[in-house]
């Protein structure tokens, strides 16, 4: 049996062991064996070793791209800056359309 499946076969039998010994912790409570107030933290621990053996034998799970990362980090070569936004569609030769304060911000004494 193979890792992936034996992972499935552990996660469908995590019910019925539980169940399993649930009933096993009451039977010693009504035998005057054991009181269930001493013996209940049993299920916690069964829960635990289950889904320790679960995750034992799970494949590793693939990493999805962060969607969350900054604009402009490449995980392969670290930090890209961000492109101005004309810049992606081509410089315009002939300056109609730029930013009318210049390219170093507004002036002073300009227009108001």
């Amino acid at each position: 049996m193979n890792a992936s499946r034996f992972g499935l076969y552990m996660q469908a039998v995590r019910g019925p062991l539980l169940l399993v010994t649930l009933g096993f912790l009451c039977t010693l409570h009504e035998a005057d064996m054991l009181s269930f107030r001493y013996t209940w933290p049993v299920l916690i621990i069964m829960v635990g070793v289950l889904i320790l053996i679960e995750r034992a034998v799970a494949p590793p799970a693939p990493v999805p791209p962060n969607a969350n990362a900054w604009p402009g980090y490449q995980t392969s070569g670290g930090w890209n800056p961000p492109q101005h936004p004309t810049s992606q569609f081509g410089s315009n030769p002939s300056g109609a359309g730029s930013n009318p304060s210049g390219p170093s911000g507004p002036q002073p004494g300009g227009s108001r």
